[in-house]
């Protein structure tokens, strides 16, 4: 039950944000099997939910030993992998070619918002682990 929680949960937020937000078009029914990615990932989440809260767990952590730092960190990155794919819509990015000095992206807003556009330059100061 506590993974269908999660499940569910994460999925009724999409869908209310989807059918309420000005930036997707209008919710049908008949769109309903383009939710599949969504239905992913909330899986992904409440897997990345149940793994976080089952290492607090004494048993678990008897029986993970020294597995516990790698369960958490594939625990964080579902997580984030899981809320990124939250939101009905994704951000426009356009390649920017040295209009800003080095290569970057421009983040657009989703049309009809008072946000200005964010220009995202990488690090190239920092040698490569």
């Amino acid at each position: 039950m506590f993974y269908f929680f999660w499940i569910g949960l994460y999925v009724a937020i999409n869908f209310v944000w989807d059918w309420r937000s000005p930036h997707t078009p209008p919710f049908h029914i008949a769109h309903i099997s383009e939710k599949l990615s969504v239905l992913y990932n909330a899986s992904t989440f409440a897997s990345s939910v149940l793994l976080i809260s089952s290492v607090f767990n004494a048993e678990v952590q008897k029986v993970a030993g020294d597995a516990v730092a790698p369960i958490v960190m594939a625990a964080l990155s579902g997580f984030m992998v899981g809320l990124a794919g939250l939101s009905p819509y994704k951000p426009e990015r356009t390649q920017v070619s040295n209009q800003i000095g080095a290569g970057g992206y421009v983040v657009t807003p989703p049309p009809g918002s008072n946000i200005s556009p964010s220009v995202i330059v990488p690090d190239t100061q920092t040698p490569p682990i």
